[in-house]
């Protein structure tokens, strides 16, 4: 019982990790998006 408790602990925090670095990943790429289109607009308005 106690073997499957923490496997099933762990395993739901090895998710929680993964699905926080997809979030921080996903901000990241979405800012450098922004950025990458604001500069771009700015080229295209010069």
């Amino acid at each position: 019982m106690h073997v499957t408790s923490l496997g099933r602990k762990s395993s739901v925090h090895i998710i929680e990790l993964h699905a926080a670095a997809v979030v921080q990943v996903f901000d990241y790429c979405h800012g450098t998006g922004r950025t990458a289109l604001e500069l771009t607009g700015e080229t295209d308005k010069a």
